[in-house]
């Protein structure tokens, strides 16, 4: 019987391990090859639990709240459903982001201002291993900038759209623009 409740306390003190919020307090920018490595100031380490679509994931937070992120500064195209027909590219981008993040632990950062979105869900940085993930949606062709409402990395992201579309990359290749 102690062994069994011995058992238990090790994988409540793993679970806790696994999802406690860490907070890094350092900002480092580099440049490795075609990705931009950005560690955030105040990131908060979740388990990605579902890919909605290209750009919107559900992620279990350590109190073991599910939410809603939809990240910050990236437009895929949309998947269709309720009446909206599936655009070029979007089970690419979905398929993409998946096997990048699907099930893994991930940094989400908050721009300050906006918290949440007219739906509801969280505005955030996704970030894992310390790659922006945005960005890197973004310089493989899977993702857009989402230049109609400001964010941090604007200018970023619009040079690694402009290098995307040069180069004809993912969805600036395959979709008529």
């Amino acid at each position: 019987m102690q062994r069994i409740f011995g058992l238990i306390a090790l994988a409540i003190f793993t679970s806790v391990a696994l999802f406690t919020p860490k907070e890094d307090k350092t900002i480092v920018k580099k440049h490795t090859g075609n990705t931009h490595v950005v560690q955030s100031t105040g990131a908060s380490m979740v388990q990605v639990v579902r890919i909605i679509d290209g750009d919107t994931i559900e992620v279990l937070q350590a109190d073991t709240k599910k939410e809603i992120v939809r990240i910050i500064g990236i437009d895929t195209p949309e998947l269709g459903g309720h009446g909206t027909v599936e655009q070029c590219y979007a089970k690419e981008a979905t398929e993409y982001i998946r096997s990048l993040i699907n099930t893994k632990n991930v940094e989400l950062y908050a721009q300050v201002g906006d918290n949440a979105d007219k739906y509801g869900r969280l505005l955030r940085y996704v970030q894992f291993n310390g790659e922006d993930i945005g960005l890197r949606m973004i310089l493989e062709g899977y993702a857009r900038n989402y230049p109609w409402f400001d964010h941090d990395r604007i200018e970023e992201y619009t040079s690694a759209e402009g290098k995307a579309q040069y180069n004809k990359i993912g969805l600036w290749k395959a979709c008529e623009h």
